[in-house]
């Protein structure tokens, strides 16, 4: 299902905003390069979402990976990766 779903998403994302499909080796996973920058896998964020829950929004996935933006009516929490 993650595998079906996640290809579907990145072809949408690609769709709108322009990109290619590469194979991420260190990760062993597809991952899209957008033509914004951005880099996302989204077959793994598909994968988390029918893992987690709704924590993990495809929707957020896919605005902020079109528009480099913070979907509307969200909160960004910032993290530290080293904590």
């Amino acid at each position: 299902m993650a595998l079906a779903v996640g290809a579907y998403l990145g072809e949408l994302m690609l769709r709108s905003s322009g990109g290619r499909w590469t194979y991420c080796t260190e990760q062993n996973h597809a991952r899209l390069e957008l033509a914004n920058g951005l880099v996302g896998y989204p077959h793994g964020k598909v994968a988390k979402r029918l893992e987690h829950g709704s924590e993990h929004s495809l929707e957020a996935f896919y605005w902020y990976g079109v528009t480099r933006e913070p979907p509307p009516n969200t909160i960004v929490t910032l993290v530290n990766p080293t904590d």
